[in-house]
This record gives structure tokens, sequence and C-alpha cells, in this order.
């Protein structure tokens, strides 16, 4: 096996040339953590400020693991729920001691997350109401901007911080990085500081070295109980108190208001009632059962009679000599005004004359319209109601 930072490893003694390739493993054994690199710390604040947002509460990059996760999901939400499961069984804690950041696009349906244990942050002495997110150093370092294997490094004090170009990254002792190298399969390299490997073919970038990755600042790893909580002011809570007592006495006194307007209006109303009651059917309150007094109003308006058979049977005697004469195209009845309509036709005007006096002669009120002429004759529309 091999002894390891966290997120990295050297080579141990019993390690044998089989299980070289099991080298870069998530759970470490216990292993001296170097400490926060200062400088990567500066690029990290200065990245910060540019961006706008607090400054960073900034880990040890060999505390925290960073994982290159595909999650082929179209939603933030569905990706946040998916992503536990999809990192299970890359760590050996329970999975409510351990912190895991949001997620930020690296390729299509590929996702970057960074993983530390809460020690880590309880060690980093996180108080609630710092507004400063918190990453790991390693995020000091930009990505390679190339598809095919690369790292970038960042040397000193005998540690390497190294990025590689899917977006992880580790942090390992300067006299393992050159074994971690071949075991990797010889990526390219570029180094971002003065001091590098010895004797390994690089790109030397120390004289301008690319910027922090606005993008990797939202790897926050304060989250569930770390999460930043804002403290309001003694003096604002104490404004706001009295702002909630002042509305809720105004709005009692609304209600008060309302109540006593309302139950002025209700016996103003009753008294209207009354009054018509003792008009309409004396002996009758409002405040008596609904149903007495729809009773009441029942038995004093009883329902109108229906003339409409009436004036069909009429209308029906009168035409009946004209026989073949007339037709008819249309016939409704309004029965609430008690009207008949008939839309006569014939083959001249002559016919629809005389049907219309035959109606009048049978008692009906007739009402004609306007006789028309039509490709087959003529047409007009009569209304007929009962006579009085």
């Amino acid at each position: 096996m091999f002894t390891q930072y966290y997120g990295c490893c050297s080579e141990g003694p019993e390690n044998t040339s089989e299980e070289r390739s099991r080298a870069l493993v998530v759970q470490p054994q216990e292993a001296e953590v170097p400490a926060v690199s200062a400088a990567l710390v500066t690029r990290l604040r200065s990245a910060a400020a540019a961006a706008g947002i607090s400054e960073p509460i900034v880990l040890p990059g060999a505390s925290v693991t960073l994982f290159n996760v595909h999650l082929p999901l179209k939603s933030a939400r569905q990706r946040r729920k998916a992503l536990t499961y999809a990192l299970d069984g890359e760590w050996c804690k329970d999975a409510a001691e351990v912190r895991l950041s949001p997620a930020r696009a690296v390729t299509q349906d590929h996702y970057l997350v960074a993983v530390c244990d809460d020690s880590v942050l309880e060690k980093a002495g996180i108080e609630a109401d710092f507004p400063g997110i918190a990453v790991p150093d390693t995020m000091g370092i930009p990505c390679p901007e190339q598809e095919q294997p690369a790292w970038n490094i960042w040397c000193e004090a005998g540690v390497a911080y190294v990025r590689q170009s899917d977006g992880t990254g580790f942090v390992c002792r300067s006299d393992s990085f050159t074994m971690l190298w071949q075991q990797a399969g010889k990526p390219d390299l570029f180094c971002l500081t003065p001091k590098r490997p010895a004797g390994l073919p690089l790109v030397d970038l120390s004289g301008d070295p690319p910027q922090v990755d606005p993008r990797d600042l939202a790897l926050d790893l304060r989250q569930g109980p770390f999460r930043y909580r804002r403290k309001a002011p003694r003096r604002f809570l104490r404004v706001a108190a009295a702002a909630v007592l002042v509305g809720i006495a105004g709005h009692l006194s609304l209600m008060a208001a309302d109540a006593q307007a309302l139950s002025t209006i209700a016996d103003r109303q009753v008294s209207f009632a009354n009054a018509a009651l003792a008009e309409k059917a004396p002996g009758l309150t409002a405040d008596q059962p609904l149903r007495l007094i729809a009773a009441r109003f029942s038995n004093n308006n009883p329902t109108e009679e229906d003339h409409f058979m009436e004036i069909l049977a009429h209308a029906s005697r009168a035409l009946r000599a004209q026989g073949s004469q007339i037709s008819f195209r249309e016939l409704r009845y309004g029965a609430r005004e008690g009207v008949l309509t008939l839309l006569v036709q014939g083959s001249e005007f002559g016919p629809l004359q005389t049907a219309e006096a035959a109606l009048v002669a049978a008692g009906l009120q007739v009402t004609s319209g306007t006789a028309t002429a039509t490709e087959g004759g003529a047409e007009v529309l009569l209304q007929m109601r009962s006579a009085p």
C-alpha cells in the first residue's frame, strides 16, 4: 500500500509493483498534512476580490479530494441529489461526516466536486457569521488548457501541488512526484513556479503563470452545519421587533374597526329586511327560518300559466285552410315573453298576407316583420301572443 496525504500518495515500503496501479486512492492512511500554501492563498484572495466575493477560507489541499464525476442529468437539482450516490464507496467515513461542494461543469456531463471530512472544516475554525467561501489551496492553480492528459504543478518547500486536465488534483512530497508522474502515464507538465522537479521534461510558465479560474471558486465546502449564516446587528433586531409589534397593533386595530363596521352594516340590512317583510308579508321577520319566509312568498305568488299550447293550437287551426300554399322554416317559443315565432314561406306575397289575416281572425295578437323575396318565392317572420 501507500502512505499518502489526503487525495495523493507516496510510496510505502510494503508496496509491490503489482499494486502500483492503485496508488491514487481516495481514503488515505494517516500522514502529516502540509500546511496551506501562502502563495496560493494570495492568488485565491486576489481572484475572489476580482470576482466581487468575500475573502475565502483556504483549506489544505492535501485534506480535500477532488472528483471528476459523470452526471448525465439536466438540472442542478437532479445532480445534487445524485451526487452522493455517484460517489458512494469513495470514502470510508459515514456520509453525514463528509462535506461535498456544489458541482461545477468541466466538460459535457462531467462535473468537478470537492470532498472533505468535517474535521477539516472544524480545524479551520470557521465562524458561522464569517461570509467567506471554503476552498482548497489547490484551487489557486488552474487546470491545463488541453484535452490530452496534462498537469499544472506548483512547487515550494518540498511539496508539489498539482492540477490535472480533468479538473482534479492532489498534493504530494516533491521526492514522490516523479514516481506519481510515471504511474500516471507521464502526462505533459507545465510548471508555474521557478522551483521545479529535476530531470523531467516540462514547460516553464513561471514568468507569467495563468490566473486562477473563477469557476473553481464555486467549489465551496461550507455546506450543512458550516454554511454561512448572516447575523443581523442587535440594533436592527430591536428595530425589527418594534416594527413587528407596531404592525401587530395596527393590524388588530384595523380588525376591530372592520368588525364594528360590518356589525353596523349587518344591523342596517336587517332593519331594511324587516321593513320589507312587514310590507309584503306581515307577521314575518328577518330572524325567522328562511324556509318559512320562502313558503309564505311562494303561496302569495303562484306560478303563471304557460300559453304555448294554447297559441300553437290557435295558429294550427287558423293556417290549416291554406294547406300547401305556405310552409314553415322556423318555430321557436319564448316562455318568459309568451311569444311564438314562425318564419312562414310562400310562393308569393299573397298567401303570406292571407296567413297573417287568418291568425288575427283566430284571436291572436300578431306582429309581422318585413316580407322578403327569396329564390323560391317570399317569406315573413310572424310573432304571436295570446289575446289579453
